[in-house]
């Protein structure tokens, strides 16, 4: 199977393209055939209108174009201006010369409007600074194509707005932004130009002004999503969380709510305002501070996340490649993994039961894969969040805390994703969910 077949896209100097597609599309895989990172078996890549022919990612730098991943990748131990020229370091002799890697850090982030000093640990910045960091690394390397996968995932709108800003300077320097992006309703605001990519394929190259979000969808998954949100109504007046005055290690102030039976309750606030923390305060991940949580009417101090699995509450968490999956491991692995000690016989794994558990949520979920025994790294992030909902389903979780479930996925895969939530309160099942996307709220939420 063919991951891109017989694509052919320009991309010019000075306009924003867009780069859509559901989950496995060809879209990482084109990005990769750009950057060096995979060979490509037939046609051409074209750089100002001289062939490449790629030995390795280094090659691509050298031609100017520069990849900004999703999970970024500066190294937060160093400081600014020490990531900005990380792999091409200003030198002096055999030495950095510090001085002048200092100078010129500090003229490109005044040049991108960014008022971060040179000096400051990347530690200790936000997300939003550090993909600053990331594009001034870009224009310290002369690149001609930038090339930005998610980036507004973490960001809260003003710093989506810095970052807009920053485009916009970048486009008026003459630099081709390749714009890969899962929130549609920001495409329309940053994009010239959109290609849509299905199964691998081209679909069609135009201008964005000609489209709205509809008939974008319509051209990514070839169909209308209707009933996008699958909105049910299956709350009942029993409740099964009550959480009195918490407060935990990054929320420091009492919070109060009860989650009630068949109930999705939503979680609002900016990037920052303790909504994780709270999640991972509720189930032992961070240190109580005060406040008291009863679970089916009777009290509980959950120490460790693994108490909180024991009384059936599972959690999706924001980090899906870091804290919800093992991404080198197998689909049956990571659905097995929070149920081993639960089914295991005599003290042993029961290999039988994980199998068979894996086949059944593969299908009930429609996890597109080739096999249960299939790496998980392989597989698109709407398939690979749709394994973490799977092993607490397997685990029969009755309460699912989800923080940012949607995020990073495509428009197919997220109602796919609703109307697996709706099912689960339909069956009796409670869900706390936290998302940064207000329509989301709204959509899917009871309160």
């Amino acid at each position: 199977m063919r991951a891109l077949t017989g694509v052919s896209v320009d991309f010019f100097p000075g306009k924003v393209h867009v780069l859509v597609g559901e989950n496995g599309a060809g879209k990482s895989t084109l990005i990769k055939m750009m950057s060096g990172i995979y060979k490509i078996d037939s046609g051409r890549i074209l750089n100002k209108g001289s062939e490449i022919r790629y030995s390795s990612p280094r090659q691509a730098l050298d031609e100017g174009i520069v990849v900004i991943p999703q999970e970024l990748s500066v190294v937060p131990s160093l400081t600014v201006a020490e990531n900005i020229f990380l792999g091409h370091e200003i030198r002096r002799g055999a030495f950095i010369d510090r001085a002048r890697t200092r100078e010129e850090a500090g003229r490109l982030l005044e040049r991108l409007d960014v008022n971060i000093s040179p000096d400051a640990v990347v530690s200790e910045l936000s997300t939003a600074q550090m993909q600053m960091i990331e594009i001034a690394r870009s224009i310290s390397r002369e690149a001609s194509v930038i090339i930005m996968d998610e980036p507004t995932a973490s960001l809260s709108d003003r710093e989506v707005a810095t970052l807009f800003r920053t485009i916009k300077k970048l486009k008026s320097a003459g630099v081709a932004i390749i714009y890969i992006s899962h929130r549609l309703e920001e495409l329309f605001t940053i994009g010239d130009t959109v290609t849509v990519l299905r199964d691998g394929r081209l679909i069609r190259t135009m201008d964005m002004s000609g489209l709205d979000v509809n008939s974008l969808v319509v051209l990514m998954v070839g169909r209308e999503v209707k009933d996008f949100f699958h909105k049910g109504h299956h709350a009942t007046d029993e409740a099964v969380l009550e959480v009195e005055d918490f407060s935990c290690d990054g929320v420091p102030h009492g919070v109060t709510f009860q989650l009630k039976k068949g109930e999705i309750l939503g979680i609002s606030g900016l990037v920052g305002a303790g909504r994780s923390e709270l999640l991972h305060g509720l189930i032992g991940a961070n240190r109580r501070l005060g406040g008291r949580v009863r679970l089916r009417g009777r009290e509980v101090f959950f120490r460790r996340p693994g108490d909180a699995i024991k009384e059936r509450i599972g959690i999706i968490p924001e980090e899906r490649k870091t804290q919800g999956i093992i991404i080198e491991d197998d689909v049956k692995s990571n659905i097995s993994l929070p149920n081993l000690v639960r089914t295991a016989r005599f003290g042993f794994l029961n290999r039988l039961w994980e199998r068979s558990a894996a086949l059944e949520y593969v299908g009930k979920l429609k996890v597109k894969t080739p096999s249960i025994d299939t790496v998980t790294k392989n597989l698109s992030g709407g398939n690979q969040q749709k394994v973490v909902i799977a092993k607490w389903l397997a685990g029969e979780s009755d309460i699912l805390f989800v923080d940012e479930v949607t995020r990073g996925i495509d428009v197919n895969a997220k109602a796919e994703i609703y109307l697996l939530l709706n099912q689960f309160t339909e069956n009796g099942g409670s869900v706390l969910m936290v998302s940064s996307e207000l329509p989301e709220l709204l959509g899917v939420c009871d309160r």
